[in-house]
């Protein structure tokens, strides 16, 4: 619903009479510099011609007769869309039967009369007043549109507008911002139905659904650079995420993934209106999932998915209230179908992936080489073991076949010996010999004999800092260099195989919950859980960089 402010006691809003014209013009010249203000014959042309958009706000007393102490003035477009221009401003246009936009010019309220509710009050009882016309121009009223400063969106955001952009009107010094208010929900309110909710506002206004909040809202191409699978800045796996794919435009994303030089950068937007999507999913009343599309690129191609990609998109679609907090996410993607993202009430993100077949190296890599024994042992001497001793039964496994992992299990001691800058132009020609993806060697629990490598990644400080150092049942570490990641800070793809063997070999029912760490410099913390067919791939996620898109 449009949220209404009432007016306080002793206040009245109604039509401004042309005769009290000299007096908003005198209080138009009092709360505007000389080169915003409206001229007395520029309000005297919009009260001839747009009476009906032109109400006073009075203040009224029983002896003293009423006394204006504000007002709001508009005109009006036949133009149904589009966004606001100098020459339609400046006009006012009623002509045919087809629905009008309001243009709303000017919101007064007398100088000592400020920061008490008036202003808010004004524009609510303003577009109510035209909303309740059932005859006249004003009752094809479809929508209000305004140009507003920084300092006074908020104000606008109480009242139920919904951010468009940046405006191209230059008016003035500074910098105005378009909003936008359709009035059909406020009709079917008005009128005893049911009202849309703010994000039906936003959607028809062209822009994702967000919460009252200057800054984000003055972002219109907003970016941030997320850290997942890390609730502290600095640990996880870094991702970029931007709110539009420019319609679609893979140069342009592509470069801002090139200058971002991060492993990921994901572009999500909107999908389809939101009535349709919602009848779609039959979510009539905005409790199911929203429809978000997700692209994501590495600084060199395009991928078909990134799992902690998606987790930091899910956190900053929630961060910056483009969707509620605690609604789901379902994005759609181009090729690996419709990924939902939950929020978890322990801060957590979910995302569903399908459970991985495991396969012994021995039989998946066999006729790829000589001896799968000796291929084994040289990738670990490639990794910093000295003298790796051969692979048991069950120690060395390979899944899924559309991008093959190799999971090396080691011992403790062996896990400590893991070079922290392997060979890897070594790791890389046996992966590709071999047609593995990566190597992902693991070990139980947190993997430290002496307290060396996961003690001391960035998480794991910060975790002991904090005193909040989890109990883990594994602990892994991700090379694949001959696709471009020497070494990955966190990998969510990579849990979903690390799940499925660990829940194996502990003996675990389907539906265990197992808290894994990848052992990186940066460190991350990885829940996971396998069910009938699929893995639920789990990750806290932070904000630390937000930058707005310029090119």
């Amino acid at each position: 619903m449009i949220p209404e402010h009432t007016l306080p006691e002793g206040y009245a809003v109604c039509p401004l009479p042309p005769r009290d014209v000299p007096l908003a013009a005198r209080l138009e010249a009092a709360s505007f510099p000389a080169d915003e203000a409206a001229s007395a014959e520029q309000l005297e042309f919009r009260c001839a011609r747009a009476g009906f958009c032109f109400y006073g706000l009075y203040a009224v007393a029983v002896d003293a007769g009423d006394q204006l102490v504000g007002f709001a003035v508009g005109t009006c477009s036949s133009s149904a869309d589009g966004r606001l221009q100098h020459e339609s401003m400046s006009s006012h246009c009623e002509a045919g039967s087809g629905p009008l936009t309001l243009l709303l010019h000017s919101l007064v309220v007398a100088e000592g009369l400020r920061g008490r509710g008036l202003g808010r009050a004004l524009v609510s009882a303003y577009v109510r007043q035209i909303a309740a016309a059932t005859v006249g121009p004003a009752s094809r009223v479809s929508r209000v549109l305004l140009i507003s400063k920084a300092a006074k969106l908020p104000l606008y955001f109480d009242c139920g507008f919904a951010f468009v952009g940046r405006s191209p009107v230059v008016h003035g010094q500074e910098a105005w911002y378009e909003l936008c208010l359709p009035l059909s929900g406020l009709r079917a309110e008005l009128a005893g139905g049911l009202a849309v909710g703010r994000a039906e506002l936003a959607v028809a206004a062209g822009r994702p659904f967000c919460e009252p909040g200057v800054e984000q809202m003055l972002q219109v191409e907003q970016m941030l650079q997320v850290d997942a699978f890390s609730a502290s800045p600095f640990g996880g796996n870094p991702a970029a995420v931007c709110f539009t794919q420019r319609g679609g435009d893979a140069r342009w994303m592509l470069a801002v993934a090139a200058e971002n030089n991060l492993a990921e950068t994901a572009f999500v937007q909107p999908v389809e209106d939101c009535s349709t999507a919602r009848a779609a999913a039959g979510d009539e009343d905005g409790d199911g999932p929203a429809r978000w599309a997700i692209r994501w690129f590495t600084p060199a191609a395009e991928v078909d998915l990134c799992g902690h990609a998606t987790i930091a998109a899910a956190h900053a679609l929630w961060e910056t209230k483009r969707v509620r907090a605690g609604r789901p996410v379902a994005f759609q993607t181009l090729t690996a179908g419709v990924l939902t993202a939950r929020q978890l009430p322990d801060g957590f993100i979910q995302i569903e992936l399908e459970a991985s077949a495991l396969t012994p190296a021995t039989t998946a890599l066999a006729g790829r080489c000589e001896s799968v024994q000796a291929e084994l042992c040289a990738l670990l001497r490639a990794l910093g073991l000295s003298s790796p001793r051969p692979r048991g039964e069950g120690e060395a496994m390979v899944g899924p076949a559309h991008c093959a992992d190799l999971l090396l299990l080691l011992s403790q001691d062996e896990f400590e010996q893991l070079a922290d800058v392997p060979d890897f132009a070594a790791i890389a020609a046996l992966t590709s010999v071999l047609g593995l993806r990566g190597v992902v060697p693991t070990v139980e629990g947190d993997g430290c004999v002496r307290g060396k490598r996961t003690h001391r990644s960035r998480l794991h400080l910060a975790l002991a800092e904090a005193g909040a150092v989890p109990s883990l049942d594994f602990t892994s570490r991700f090379f694949a260099p001959a696709i471009g990641v020497t070494e990955d800070p966190v990998t969510g793809s990579a849990h979903a195989l690390l799940v499925c063997f660990w829940r194996a070999r502990k003996g675990l029912p389907l539906g265990a919950r197992l808290l894994g760490y990848q052992a990186s410099a940066r460190g991350g913390l990885v829940r996971v859980c396998e069910t009938d067919g699929i893995v639920q791939v789990e990750g806290e996620a932070t904000t630390v960089i937000r930058a707005e898109l310029l090119a």
